[in-house]
């Protein structure tokens, strides 16, 4: 099955999601950082690697939102379907964290986690400078990072994630798609 063409969403995401009251980190990731790098489709697909996918790279791999086949989604349940996987992100990562982050630096670790995982950023050197107080090591870390899980040939890189973070202007960084 070909991947349907993307969609450019019409409606405000930032007001839709303020006015359900997610986080201003969760608000962040999705509108400056996950959704405009997975883009929208708003019917199901298979990804590279076969795994059913649609909206903003939900997967039928996430506990929230399975896709459903042949759903054609409005722009409103896949920006809803998108905040509620963040939101579960940030309740995992949070704990994680043991040192004050602004919501912008949650907002890189919000969509690194959402590409990588919870583990993944758990294990990663990104938390562990960061929990060790060196922040701008974290920084350059997180810039540095290319690969969502394992390469498979045929993938593509991701455009190129960007967000103003660590009180030092632009952090930018890579993932693959699956």
């Amino acid at each position: 099955m070909a991947t349907p063409k993307l969609k450019v969403p019409k409606m405000d995401m930032k007001k839709y999601l303020y006015g359900l009251g997610f986080s201003t980190a969760i608000i962040l990731s999705a509108t400056q950082l996950t959704a405009p790098s997975e883009g929208f489709v708003d019917r199901p697909y298979l990804d590279i690697v076969g795994v059913r996918t649609a909206c903003y790279g939900t997967t039928d791999n996430n506990n929230i939102g399975v896709v459903i086949k042949d759903k054609i989604y409005t722009e409103q349940e896949c920006t809803l379907m998108l905040a509620q996987e963040l939101r579960e992100i940030e309740h995992k990562i949070t704990p994680m964290i043991k040192v004050p982050v602004n919501d912008y630096q949650k907002a890189a670790f919000l969509d690194f986690s959402y590409n990588l995982g919870t583990t993944a950023f758990q294990k990663s050197s990104i938390l562990g400078l960061m929990n060790a107080g060196n922040t701008k090591a974290a920084c350059t870390r997180l810039m540095e990072y290319v690969f969502a899980g394992s390469c498979k040939e045929g993938m593509k890189e991701a455009p190129l994630r960007t967000v103003q973070s660590y009180g030092m202007g632009l952090v930018r960084y890579r993932a693959i798609q699956p």
